[in-house]
């Protein structure tokens, strides 16, 4: 893997110009058309989603009876939005540039709505047929399945199946960066080694940064978070003292992690709205029973929104412990401090206050404690 990765970094460096030129050239704002089936007459509306940004610049407009209906605006680089009709919840994201863009869909199925016109949301769906051809959901699902029946035989295999087709994925993604390395898909990706916060991720995403600070993208806004995020992994490394912060909890009283020292610690990002969060939940409440009486224990942090929908999460999973949760969603302080750009995201630490582990997941997690608990 990690001659993949010198090779997806030494491709940069030769690619760079053909992009650049492309991203240089001005364009008077953006205009987004459509028609969405079912849509007629209902409000529509755009707002930005930008992981580095603590706001979203929300628009709206009334489609005619048709469906149809215009966006117009400027953006000062290529930047992921959403959009979501008053038919229903569904969304649908997209990355939205200064030039004509066209989406075709219909209200009901707003997730599969074609969107064309604009060369960067070209490329992150390319990046999105990977994720599709590469999906784990169904092996993990038979992993549980295997899990809750003791059958170690068939759970040994379908580890091995998910590890390789993670390498598979793993490979084709890194082809598709070698293809674009300055296009604003390809930094979100490199966004997702920082996050991994694994050793050989880390020492990809140094190379990339390396890469975009001597490029026409030093300055835009994606490379600049991915820049903090760096610095920030680079202080929140296994064995680099945990940053303290202060929530507040459930009945509002404020909570730090630093009144947790003295004790082993899980620190759990996770929200209510997020489903492989809530699939880790068993494994949770597993461990949280059997290593309690070893000095351990959980803090979870929510990024939730809705007060709510996070308490009735917490009782429906039978969540026996700490929560904490100022209740900002992805602007969440300390999910911000620790440049957390995806959930579930854990961290063990130990009565010293100092980082064990990272991002233990399912028995991955129960078998590191009992093997380093006292």
């Amino acid at each position: 893997m990690r001659s993949i990765y010198v090779l997806v970094t030494l491709c940069g460096l030769v690619c760079l110009s053909a992009h650049a030129q492309t991203a240089k050239k001005s364009q008077p704002g953006f205009i987004l058309s459509g028609q969405l089936a079912k849509a007629g007459g209902k409000k529509i509306y755009l707002y930005e989603r930008a992981f580095y940004k603590t706001s979203n610049r929300v628009d709206s407009t009334k489609a005619d009876p048709s469906g149809k209906f215009v966006f117009r605006g400027l953006v000062t680089e290529p930047t992921y939005y959403m959009l979501k009709t008053d038919v229903n919840p569904q969304v649908i994201g997209f990355y939205l540039e200064n030039r004509p863009m066209r989406m075709v869909g219909h209200a009901d199925s707003l997730y599969a709505a074609i969107i064309t016109g604009s060369p960067e949301e070209t490329i992150r769906q390319q990046y999105d047929q990977v994720y599709q051809r590469f999906n784990f959901d169904a092996l993990e699902e038979k992993e549980n399945l295997a899990r809750s029946q003791g059958d170690t035989t068939a759970l040994r295999g379908l580890k091995k199946q998910i590890r390789q087709l993670a390498h598979q994925r793993k490979l084709a993604l890194a082809d598709l960066m070698r293809q674009y390395p300055l296009a604003t898909a390809s930094v979100n990706q490199v966004s997702g080694y920082i996050a991994s916060r694994q050793a050989v991720d880390l020492i990809v995403a140094d190379s990339l940064l390396r890469i975009y600070e001597a490029s026409s993208i030093a300055q835009a806004g994606q490379v600049k978070a991915f820049r903090n995020d760096w610095r920030i992994a680079q202080k929140t490394a296994i064995g680099a003292p945990a940053l303290d912060f202060i929530q507040p909890d459930s009945a509002g009283r404020p909570i730090s992690l630093s009144s947790f020292k003295g004790r082993y610690v899980l620190v759990d990002f996770w929200a209510s709205w997020c489903g492989p969060c809530r699939q880790e939940s068993p494994f949770l409440v597993k461990a949280h029973q059997d290593f309690s009486p070893k000095n351990f224990t959980i803090l979870s942090v929510s990024l939730d929104k809705n007060r709510s929908s996070w308490l009735k999460a917490i009782a429906d999973d039978q969540l026996n412990w700490t929560h904490v949760s100022d209740l900002k969603f992805w602007a969440n302080e300390a999910a911000r401090r620790y440049a957390i750009g995806s959930i579930p995201f854990n961290m063990v630490v130990d009565p010293d206050g100092k980082i064990l582990a990272l991002n233990l997941r399912g028995d991955s997690l129960y078998d590191f404690l009992k093997a380093n608990l006292p």
